[in-house]
């Protein structure tokens, strides 16, 4: 089956390197043929907006937009939203599947999550608690930014603490962690992440959660945000406490209630390690995915 990947230029580097990810594994594990603009496809497959305005363009037996945020696609932008669009939808998180179900009538898309490169990534079957040290908080400092945010919560609390700050893609000026540590490669970084209780995210639009599922699957809890897109991974009081937006003292606090509950902290680390485990792997979301076209490509026949 040959397939034509529609570039986004606006995508997120993470959203692509997802994207990226799942269409190798489509070549090596599926059969599927990736092909150039020159060439007619079976499937032509769209990651955002701007692919999805050309999809009309592309000779191509099936168009198809996976969908991983409503954030740039809300009702009143020019550009092709999911709910308006005339080419088939799989969508990225069952929020995001209901939303567009709601939108325009009829029975949510297929869902495909994004997968995680467990290669790299393989949670611990327990994960190790410090009892008696300074409670470990990491911040991350990535294109979806909130690290500012989150150095001011860091800043409050009360009970002992480190704070170490890994840039991602951005360079942290003028901040004042404990320890200020990268770019790191995903060796290092998984070694950092192995040496903390708790990432703290404040992030305020994040499409897909990577950030946290990669500190749950080194065996981390999360102090976060309530957003829609981590409403699938993080439970409160269950692998991660959710604060409140421009509540900095209620996240500190949250933070320093770890501090002091190593018991709440070992139970919160050991269920985000269960839901990582939960998670799928790239490969698994690539099977699913490749499925998922193929479907498509049946029904046009």
């Amino acid at each position: 089956m040959r397939l034509r990947l529609l570039p986004e230029p606006a995508a997120s580097r993470r959203q692509a390197a997802v994207v990226a990810e799942h269409v190798d594994l489509l070549r090596d594990d599926h059969g599927f043929e990736v092909v150039g603009a020159d060439v007619e496809c079976d499937v032509a497959l769209a990651s955002g907006p701007e692919g999805a305005s050309a999809l009309t363009e592309v000779r191509a037996r099936v168009r198809a937009w996976l969908v991983q945020d409503l954030d740039a696609s809300s009702p009143g932008d020019e550009r092709p939203t999911p709910w308006s669009t005339p080419a088939h939808v799989i969508a990225a998180a069952p929020w995001i599947a209901e939303r567009i179900a709601d939108l325009r009538g009829g029975g949510p898309p297929p869902l495909v999550r994004p997968g995680i490169d467990k290669t790299q990534l393989a949670a611990p079957a327990r994960a190790t608690i410090d009892l008696d040290g300074p409670l470990r908080v990491l911040l991350v400092a990535d294109e979806d930014s909130g690290w500012e945010d989150a150095l001011r919560v860091a800043a409050g609390m009360r009970e002992p603490h480190v704070v170490t700050l890994l840039q991602e893609g951005v360079v942290a000026r003028d901040a004042s962690p404990d320890r200020t540590v990268g770019p790191l490669t995903a060796r290092e970084t998984q070694s950092l992440l192995r040496g903390h209780d708790v990432i703290l995210r404040m992030a305020r639009n994040e499409a897909l959660p990577h950030a946290l599922l990669r500190a749950f699957h080194a065996g981390m809890t999360c102090v976060t945000l309530p957003l829609a897109d981590h409403a699938e991974v993080v439970v409160h009081g269950f692998n991660g406490l959710v604060s409140s937006y421009d509540d900095d003292r209620g996240g500190a606090r949250a933070l320093d209630l770890l501090a002091r509950d190593r018991s709440l902290l070992g139970y919160l680390r050991e269920n985000a390690a269960a839901t990582a485990r939960g998670w799928p792997s790239c490969r698994q979301a690539a099977a699913m995915l490749a499925l998922a076209l193929r479907r498509l490509a049946m029904s046009a026949c």
